[in-house]
């Protein structure tokens, strides 16, 4: 049994958030792993209202990084990760080609 020390709260299904458990509220250890498993937002400032929301189990994934944002040093890594030659590449341009082509991509303008 687990004793609540702060507001939960939690959003149902219409997207509506209400208040799950108060504090002082005494909730089972199930429940409370099930409350684990909400994220809790840092408050913009000192004593507002703390909200909860959920955490997607691949959430904690960093997503990959663009090859457009990567700078000559990461470039440099996938093309040595992924056993790609870069061929003369010089430019962070160059290995966005060798890498995109290797690949199969086409190439594209974002920047």
């Amino acid at each position: 049994m687990h004793t609540v020390v702060t507001r939960i709260y939690d959003v149902d299904s219409a997207g509506r958030r209400f208040l799950l458990h108060r504090p002082g509220d005494v909730i089972a250890d199930s429940e409370a792993k099930r409350v684990a498993t909400l994220a809790e937002a840092k408050p913009d400032k000192p004593g507002w209202q703390v909200l909860m929301e959920r955490r997607d189990a691949l959430a904690d994934e960093t997503p990959a990084k663009p090859l457009y944002r990567m700078n000559l040093a990461e470039l440099r890594a996938v093309c040595e990760d992924e056993e790609i030659d870069p061929d003369g590449a010089n430019t962070r341009g160059d290995y966005i080609k060798v890498i995109g082509a290797a690949r199969g991509q086409r190439p594209t303008n974002e920047r």
